[in-house]
């Protein structure tokens, strides 16, 4: 991945009440629009302990491609692909 262009983002929190609207999928696809041109991919990473999490980045496109732990958590490790 060194010499590919990726944008890493942060965790992302949608409040109960939001939950299961696809408020997920829209704020990816939002970054997508907005970020394309500059990076060939989206880079995070997903606690393990949160499969909710990681059910909707799967369904936004993401990939699990590695996973570590740190801080006695597990991780996952995810890509999405904006050139597929």
């Amino acid at each position: 991945m060194k010499d590919s262009k990726y944008v890493v983002v942060g965790q992302l929190c949608v409040a109960k009440n939001y939950r299961g609207k696809g408020i997920v999928q829209d704020m990816y696809q939002y970054y997508k629009k907005s970020l394309q041109s500059q990076y060939d991919y989206c880079l995070t990473d997903i606690a393990q302990s949160n499969p909710r999490s990681l059910k909707a980045h799967l369904k936004t496109g993401f990939k699990i491609i590695s996973t570590l732990t740190f801080g006695g958590v597990g991780w996952d490790i995810v890509i999405w692909d904006w050139n597929e």
